[in-house]
């Protein structure tokens, strides 16, 4: 079947599956996060998705087989677009990637350029004196604090929501 409608239609109509097609919204978001960024295990994948769409996104018992027909669906559309969707095994990049493209979109490469160009020098000299883990929670506090505040957004724009529900949607909006 060719679809003659024209993009900004087919933009609609997928948002509108998303929304009520828990396969179709996998679906996209798995080719989404594919597109952006490569080298992605089957778990990071699970994990990026679930964040979006909510744990078990994948199922509970059969997420295996659910995961693997969702990848093969990506890989039939990234085929359908000119690119090619594999699974490295070997280090030092093991993951899905997409043959011949960089680790990062172009996209990614330009806002890591831009946030890169704001860095404060002296705080980055700071940072670079800290330990590995003291980094990791360094960053993991700013996006905890980061998620807090729009969840308190969320909930005192929704009266009646609970805060576990707030949180969710938080996490949501961050990976749309």
């Amino acid at each position: 079947m060719i679809i003659s409608a024209p993009p900004e239609a087919q933009r609609a109509l997928l948002k509108d599956a998303i929304v009520r097609d828990l396969t179709t919204a996998r679906r996209v978001f798995l080719f989404e996060i594919l597109f952006h960024e490569r080298y992605l295990t089957r778990d990071q994948l699970i994990t990026r998705v679930d964040g979006v769409l909510g744990r078990n996104a994948f199922g509970k018992s059969a997420w295996e087989d659910t995961f693997y027909r969702d990848i093969r669906a990506v890989k039939l559309a990234f085929r359908a677009a000119g690119y090619t969707l594999v699974y490295r095994r070997h280090k030092p990049h093991p993951g899905y990637h997409l043959v011949g493209e960089p680790p990062v979109s172009r996209q990614i490469s330009e806002e890591l350029a831009g946030a890169a160009a704001e860095s404060d020098l002296p705080q980055m000299s700071i940072i670079k004196k800290m330990q590995p883990a003291e980094r990791a929670a360094l960053g993991i506090s700013i996006s905890e604090a980061a998620r807090a505040a729009v969840a308190y957004r969320i909930a005192s724009q929704n009266p009646g929501i609970s805060i576990g529900e707030a949180n969710r949607l938080a996490v949501q909006r961050a990976y749309r």
